[in-house]
């Protein structure tokens, strides 16, 4: 097999076997692939269909090389952008260890197209509507309330930002990074996806959300 058909062949073999998603949002309710649940797969395929990966970071972005273990000339590159990440109550190596880990998992599932869930349909909550449609029954008929002056309602930022996702035409995979990317918070999402678009490229796009919020 030439370096193509090896790539193919990992793929299929990694979807067809059931590997278990160990990551969970607790918040959305979904699950999502950790690198201790893909590495040991791919490092199985690896030695079975002799070729090696190899992830390193150059000129400001992250890069997998697929190789051929027989023809080492022969490889396949795929890339990633830097990003920058600020966990709470985490140092700074902590945060440069979060980006190589989130980076590192991205170009695997980049690679070997490892499929999740739609990030920004798994944050919607179908009880909500239920919720908000339940009312108590009424004994007696409340007091009118003095008029107040009518507040400004909150932008739908979940439906914003998953039209603008189907404008632009991501893919899952995409609006799953682009998810981490914003902190996983639906306004930054949008904010995010509205810079994308101004500068029609995803990754010109990271760049100018990062450069801002850096700035901010």
């Amino acid at each position: 097999m030439n370096v193509y058909e090896k790539l193919v062949e990992a793929r299929v073999r990694f979807q067809s076997s059931n590997v278990k998603k160990s990551g969970q949002n607790k918040f959305a309710g979904y699950s999502y692939y950790e690198l201790a649940d893909i590495l040991p797969v791919i490092n199985s395929l690896s030695k079975e269909l002799k070729f090696a990966v190899i992830v390193y970071f150059e000129d400001d972005t992250w890069k997998l090389d697929f190789i051929d273990s027989e023809k080492v000339e022969d490889k396949i590159t795929f890339t990633f952008p830097h990003s920058t990440a600020q966990l709470k109550g985490c140092h700074e190596v902590q945060n440069v260890g979060a980006v190589n880990t989130y980076s590192k998992r991205y170009l695997y599932q980049n690679a070997f197209e490892i499929v999740e869930a739609d990030a920004i349909d798994a944050t919607m909550n179908p009880n909500d509507q239920k919720q908000q449609s339940k009312q108590a029954p009424r004994e007696q008929a409340p007091k009118q309330a003095p008029k107040q002056a009518p507040r400004e309602m909150e932008p739908d930022y979940k439906a914003l930002a998953k039209k603008l996702s189907e404008k632009l035409g991501l893919v899952p995979e995409e609006k799953n990074i682009l998810w981490d990317v914003a902190g996983r918070d639906l306004k930054e999402m949008y904010i995010l996806l509205t810079i994308i678009e101004k500068e029609g490229n995803t990754d010109a796009g990271i760049i100018v959300y990062e450069q801002q919020r850096r700035n901010k």
